[in-house]
């Protein structure tokens, strides 16, 4: 992953929960703790990575996650 692939994921998964699965079901959290530590004093790379990271853990509404919320019961 690049600098250009870390500002696609921040962009893409910003307010979309599906993506941010999608993203995260692809272990893109795994290649960018690469980038940081790879590329650990290029402040443009960091910058977007940290970007990226923050995209993906930052909730998008007040809703709680569903991680979060334990067993969901579907009534008919």
């Amino acid at each position: 992953m690049t600098a250009c692939g870390a500002a696609a994921v921040a962009a893409a998964a910003t307010r979309n929960e599906q993506i941010k699965e999608m993203f995260m079901d692809m272990g893109v959290d795994e290649l960018l703790i690469h980038l940081l530590t790879k590329y650990a004093k290029d402040d443009e790379i960091l910058h977007v990575a940290c970007d990226a990271i923050r995209s993906l853990v930052t909730d998008d509404d007040q809703r709680p996650a569903t991680s979060k919320v334990g067993n969901i019961i579907c009534f008919p």
